[in-house]
């Protein structure tokens, strides 16, 4: 897997740009890095952790702790995310996050690693500064050699099919209950007279 960001040419590395937070258990930093140019300055984070399967919406619920460890690593008093969208290397949410230093331009990007390793990664960056450098920076983070979502088990997908359709679930329950019942009544052994 690899990061590509656009900086500008001007843009030298800045160690104490640097985040520092705690990674979930079972997820390790493998990406933290800072940089500064005379007009701004970006920061990139990215953690990578495992992954055996994936079920439709769980990118919401990731994206959701990026935002909250975002909100704290960045001293912000207000986060304004964007929708999630669909991309070739995963998912991405942009925020605006808006705190003493002013506001910051930032996208996540949800990716998952080659097949033969699965992994699910997750790298955020932010830029503060003037606004037409920073859109095509945030916008610029792409992560390589990704690879689509494992696919979710056939008792995975039953549970986001009830979750999404509990009417019809409870429907089909019933249905199977009241057709094992009279399998049972028409089986049980009858007295002798």
């Amino acid at each position: 897997m690899g990061v590509q960001l656009s900086l500008p040419a001007q843009a030298s590395p800045a160690s104490s740009l640097v985040l520092s937070l705690r990674a979930a258990p079972a997820v390790r930093w493998v990406l933290r890095r800072g940089w500064r140019w005379p007009a701004g300055e970006v920061q990139l984070a990215c953690a990578q952790g495992p992954v055996s399967l994936w079920l439709p919406g769980l990118e919401g619920t990731v994206l959701a702790g990026a935002n909250a460890m975002t909100r704290r690593g960045l001293s912000a008093t207000q986060l304004s995310v964007g929708a999630i969208t669909t991309r070739v290397d995963g998912y991405a949410q942009g925020f605006v996050a808006k705190g003493g230093d002013g506001a910051r331009t930032g996208q996540h990007v949800l990716a998952f690693g080659p097949a033969e390793h699965p992994s699910v990664w997750l790298c955020s960056v932010s830029c503060h500064g003037r606004s037409d450098p920073c859109e095509s920076i945030v916008t610029s983070l792409t992560l390589t050699g990704t690879s689509p979502h494992p696919p979710a088990t056939a008792a995975a997908r039953g549970v986001v099919l009830v979750a999404d359709h509990p009417q019809l679930a409870a429907a089909g329950l019933t249905t199977a209950l009241l057709l094992g019942c009279g399998w049972f009544l028409a089986r049980r052994p009858r007295p002798r007279r």
